[in-house]
Formats: structure tokens, sequence, C-alpha cells
């Protein structure tokens, strides 16, 4: 359980994911457990259809249940990446639109 828990830390690697996406078939109970922790230590989204599957197939009401809070957690990080984009751009347009407020300042000022 332990090392299929750490393979969450190398999905990066296509032989890795690839082997979690295994395990999270796997016929045993606490390798499915463990291989549902190890996608939530990752929270990669490219596992969002294998989680929903099990949440909504698997035989074991704990199964469903921790795939469905990790595809919502990894579904809630997507938000906030796509809402902290949003804050980034916004935070630019200020940053640009004060240095053209402090630019009039410095020519009025130059005037003056």
């Amino acid at each position: 359980m332990v090392a299929t828990q750490s393979l969450g830390k190398f999905v990066g690697v296509r032989r890795v994911y690839d082997r979690i996406r295994e395990l999270l078939k796997d016929p045993y109970y606490r390798v499915r457990y463990a291989a549902v922790a190890a996608v939530e230590s990752s929270l990669d989204p490219r596992f969002l259809d294998i989680l929903d599957e099990l949440a909504s197939r698997d035989l074991d009401g704990r199964i469903r249940r921790y795939a469905r809070d990790v595809a919502r957690k990894i579904r809630e990080q997507m938000q906030r990446g796509v809402e902290y984009a949003r804050l980034r751009e916004e935070i630019e347009r200020i940053r640009e639109e004060q240095r053209r407020i402090m630019d009039r300042l410095d020519r009025m000022e130059a005037k003056g």
C-alpha cells in the first residue's frame, strides 16, 4: 500500500501513470484505496475519468466515496487555477494602468 501511495509523486513518468491506472482497477480493496491516495497526492486531472467511474461503479462504498472526494478536489484545484490566472491578468492590467498614471504625472511635473 505504501509503495502504491508513493507513486503519486511520479505521475509525470508515463509508466507510473499507466501503473496507477491499472492499480485503480485492482481486485483488492486496499490496493485500489492506495491507488486513489496516490491520485490524491498528485491531483492530476488525467485521472478524473477513472475516478468518476470508480465513484459510480466500485463495489465498495469507501472507494466510491474516496474517489468522489478526490475527483472533487481535482476539479476545485483546476477551478482555482483559472481564478488565479484571472487574478494575475487583473493585477497586470492594474500595474500597466499605474505605470501610465505615473508617466502622466511625471510629464505634468516636468511642465510645471
